[in-house]
This record gives C-alpha cells, sequence and structure tokens, in this order.
C-alpha cells in the first residue's frame, strides 16, 4: 500500500490520527508490527499483492493482513467489526504515537517506517524539471541528464516524451 495512505499510519504527507478507543502497549506496539512485518514479507502475502495492480487490491490485502496480526498477536477469537475497526484505527495511530516515533527500534520495524522518505517537494504544473537526478538512457545504459534529451530533441524538432516513476 502506498506511504500515504492510513495502513502506513499516514495521511498525506502529515500523520494518520483517528480517535479510538485502543491504545496499544509498547510491547503490544512492538510484537504488532513485528508480525506484521512477517506477514506482509511472506511469500504468500506478497503472491496476493501480485494478484492485482490497483489501490483498492492492494490497500484490502494490507488490511487482510493487519487483522490477521492483529487476532493473532492480541489473541483475539472472534471480535466484532467494531472492536476490530478500532484495534485496526490503534494500529494505524501507532506510527506517529510520540513514544513509538521516539523510539529507535520501533520505528524501524516496517518497511513502510525504515524506507518512507516522502515529503512536499516543488514539483508543479510549469515548475522545472530537476536535472540532476540519475536518469539512464534506455538505448546506450549510460548515465544522462534530462537536458541531454530536452535540447537533442530540440534540436531535432520533435516531440518528447519523459516517463518517470517513483522506486518506492
Amino acid at each position: 500500500m502506498g506511504m500515504y495512505h492510513s495502513t502506513s499510519g499516514k495521511h498525506g504527507f502529515g500523520g494518520y490520527h483517528v480517535r479510538c478507543d485502543t491504545e496499544f502497549t509498547k510491547e503490544q506496539a512492538k510484537a504488532l508490527l513485528e508480525a506484521e512485518e512477517r506477514l506482509r514479507a511472506s511469500k504468500q502475502t506478497q503472491a496476493r499483492y501480485a494478484e492485482r495492480d490497483d489501490f483498492e487490491w492492494l490497500r484490502d490485502v494490507t488490511l487482510d493482513v493487519q487483522r490477521s496480526v492483529i487476532r493473532d498477536v492480541m489473541k483475539l477469537v472472534a471480535p466484532s467489526p467494531q472492536q476490530m475497526d478500532d484495534y485496526l484505527r490503534a494500529l494505524h495511530n501507532l506510527r506517529f504515537r510520540p513514544d513509538i516515533a521516539s523510539d529507535p527500534e520501533l520505528n524501524q520495524i516496517t518497511v513502510y517506517q525504515r524506507f518512507d522518505h516522502s515529503h512536499p517537494g516543488i514539483a508543479a504544473v510549469g515548475a522545472p524539471a530537476i536535472d540532476d537526478a540519475d536518469l539512464v538512457d534506455a538505448i546506450t545504459g549510460k548515465a544522462v541528464q534530462l537536458s541531454t534529451f530536452v535540447d537533442a530533441a530540440a534540436r531535432a524538432d520533435v516531440p518528447l516524451v519523459v516517463m518517470a516513476g517513483s522506486a518506492s
């Protein structure tokens, strides 16, 4: 699921926080996050993620993982839908809870915490393109700057299509 989604403890670039009746202890939080990380990385879960390429599917698989972890770690036999929703909100709130966020061990357990480098940037319609990024020419395999392609397209009087993506 995306780094900006509530399942990873974020809402956009900010922290996700919704009022709930549950607050996990640090020990419970650690056990939940470690179990989530293990199950999320399992071959079975990765195969489920790969079944479809849309955000709703990724969200649903992630929520299934989190529900399973909550049932296992909290030893819940048949939680009501309301109880499970409250536990999910508490899990999603963990990332920016001060005692968790300030703990170097706990705030690095999950992949979405370790590799979240997201932050508001300067990109906007009409903003200049960053020219010092590590780009690779698909034909030669050599590192190039974006301006190389822009200049070549201008000289040849042909359109330039730039396709880019995120490595996260």
